[in-house]
């Protein structure tokens, strides 16, 4: 049986994937973590492509079956 390795994610990476999991808009993450929208957009872009995935939700489902949040 195959594994696939666990993607290496950064802190913020993880915090904004959990917030994202949880439900939280652009505002509210960037609210949450005192930084600009642009700025958990761009996080946000980076992990969908580091995740190979196709929007927030499919990146929040691939996170948790990972076992990354």
């Amino acid at each position: 049986m195959r594994t696939e390795a666990k993607p290496v994610l950064t802190a913020q990476q993880l915090r904004v994937l959990e917030l994202v999991a949880n439900g939280y808009d652009n505002a509210g993450i960037a609210r949450e973590l005192h930084c600009s929208p642009h700025s958990v957009k761009n996080v946000i872009y980076d992990l969908m492509a580091r995740l190979q995935v196709r929007n927030r939700v499919h990146a929040a489902a691939y996170a948790i079956r990972r076992g990354l949040i």
